[in-house]
Order: structure tokens, then sequence, then C-alpha cells
């Protein structure tokens, strides 16, 4: 669990479990798959996004800064998280959120407001502006923000350069591990990309490892701009580009947050098979495309894989009536 004071952050290493998927579908193929359970760090800032969001903290408490504000749509795992911080360390947060305010509010922003958070909406034409000037690194002069001068900003999703040193911490505690069980070192890893940040900040993490191969599973159309991303990012942090990742975008299903019954089915086979519980946003996309990788051949007899389960099950609520309900009540959204 995250610790109780903001001081005993810099040195909190989750080491999260790595367990090997005992799935007998895998064995005719004699390759193994393990899942980083990243989901595991904590019941509501789990995954990557407490790795993202790590050395912000470390550098919100270290510069004295009066609060936070930070960006995401209506089911932001990203706004989600940092609520449950802001409330925990109680840190005045303002989330800025994509859209109209609804009727009806999402069951994420419910938890955000629930925790004290203050919500702000902007149109979509505005949040594009403001994606686009984070990007550039420019959105702090936006006359929006003056108001929150004295408060941290973190960009959408966590994506900065502050993020990746956090989410580089799970290259590590998987390097550990396996020396001390005596294994070898994984072929592939996988992680699902929404910003990239964290394939960023892996990669950063892999830079020493040269044999193993970091494959990022767009859970959106992003076209380039994931790829750039991860370059920006690698490239404000001061590290030489690499060529020990990509990103394939064949298996975002139609968009973000889309879904067919493909993909819940092949959620509930995992389940069943394995117990392991996915979400249709970023994870279960990101091993449909590991299953499908070892089916194609992909990779030889006697690989070793390694999925990062970047966490988000609080995104299941969003999907009621979809054909998942026993994946959603057995995480504990019924």
């Amino acid at each position: 669990m995250i610790p109780e004071q903001i001081e005993k952050i810099k040195d909190f290493l989750p080491c999260s479990p790595l367990l090997e998927l005992n799935d007998p579908w895998l064995k005719p193929f004699n390759i193994s798959v393990s899942i980083k359970r990243d989901d595991l760090i904590d019941s509501r800032i789990s995954g990557n996004k407490f790795r993202k969001l790590k050395h912000a903290l470390i550098r919100f408490h270290d510069n004295e800064f009066e609060g936070i504000v930070s960006f995401g749509g209506p089911w932001s795992n990203h706004l989600h998280a940092l609520s449950a911080v802001a409330e925990k360390y109680k840190i005045p947060f303002v989330a800025i959120v994509r859209g109209e305010k609804p009727a009806i509010p999402s069951h994420t922003l419910n938890d955000i407001l629930k925790s004290g958070t203050r919500v702000v909406y902007v149109t979509r034409e505005q949040y594009r502006q403001f994606r686009t000037l984070a990007e550039e690194g420019r959105l702090h002069k936006h006359e929006f923000f003056q108001r929150w001068s004295d408060y941290m900003l973190i960009p959408e999703g966590g994506c900065s350069v502050d993020s990746l040193l956090g989410v580089a911490e799970i290259i590590t505690e998987i390097t550990d591990e396996i020396a001390v069980k005596q294994l070898p070192s994984f072929d592939a890893i996988y992680s699902a990309c929404g910003t990239a940040a964290t394939l960023a900040g892996l990669s950063l993490g892999l830079s020493n490892s040269p044999t193993t191969q970091l494959i990022g599973i767009a859970a959106l159309r992003a076209g380039k701009s994931l790829q750039q991303n991860v370059r920006r990012l690698l490239s404000d942090y001061g590290q030489p580009a690499s060529d020990n990742w990509l990103i394939n975008d064949d298996y975002h299903f139609g968009g973000f947050a889309k879904i067919n019954i493909e993909l819940t089915d092949f959620m509930k086979q995992i389940f069943e098979r394995t117990g392991l519980i996915t979400e249709p946003v970023y994870t279960a996309k990101t091993l449909f495309a590991v299953y499908q990788h070892i089916a194609q051949g992909k990779f030889p007899s006697g690989s070793r894989i390694m999925m990062l389960h970047t966490g988000g099950l609080q995104g299941l609520r969003g999907f009621h009536g979809k054909g998942i309900d026993n994946l959603i009540s057995t995480a504990g959204y019924a």
C-alpha cells in the first residue's frame, strides 16, 4: 500500500508481484507469460498511475506548491488516482475535465467529487488547445491557469518527464526478482499506451538491456502521436534516442474505450482459465495482442514474455451490460 507520509514516497518501491500466468492455452507454444501486477499497488492509486505520479509528488513537496491542477476525461484513471492522492495527503486539487458537466456523473467522476477535488469542466475545443500547449511546454502561460499560478500543473495522464523515473523503477524490480530466482531476462515486455509516458519510462529503464524488446499496444487511434510522445519525453529527460521500443496500433478495437464481443469473450476466457481480471480500455487489449502475437508465431519456443498490468480496474464500471458483469462484480464493482 502507499505509505502514509509523503516524505516516504521517495524511498517507496511497490515491488508488485511478478506472476507467471498459469494458462493451459500457452502450453503447446512452450512460451511463458508473466504479469507484473501493478494493479495490486493500492486499491485506488493503482497501476502505472502511481508510478507516474511518484516523482511529481516528490517535486510538489520539495517546491512547496499550493496545490495541483491536472486534466482528463470523465472516466480518467489518472484523475481518479490523483484525486485519491490529493485526498490522502490533503493537497488542494483542481481537475480540468473534458466536456460539459454531465447530468449524471460517471462512477469515476463521483469518486473524484467525493474526494474533495474541485472539478472544472471545459469544452472539447478548449481541452484540445490545453493538450497542445502542454506538449509544447507552454500550458502554464495560458491566462486560464493564472488563477492557479502557484499550483503544480501535471499534464493529461501524468505524461511528463516526472513520470519516467517512477516507471523505470518497474525494470529495477523485475531485474532484481529474476536475478534472485536465477531466471533469464524477458524476451519482450508489453505495455498499454494511452499517452505513451509509461512506454517511455520503461524504455529508460531498459536502456542497458538490449536483448529485451519493448512493445507498446496503442489503446486508441493515435497515428504517430504516441511515437512522438515517447521521443519527446526521452529527449526532454536527456536520454539518447533508443530503438528498444515500438508501438503497435493494430489492437485499439476501433478507438479509445471501444470494444467488441471478440475482446469481451477474450477477457472472460482469460478470467475463467487463470483468474486474471483485465479491463477493456487498456489491459485486455494489451493481453489480447500478446496472445495474438504468440499464435502468429512471432516468438520462438522457450520465449519469456511479460505484460505490465497497468491497473485501471475501476473503469470496468463503465461497461455494465457489455457481457462482462461477472468480472465487474468479482473486481468489487458490482
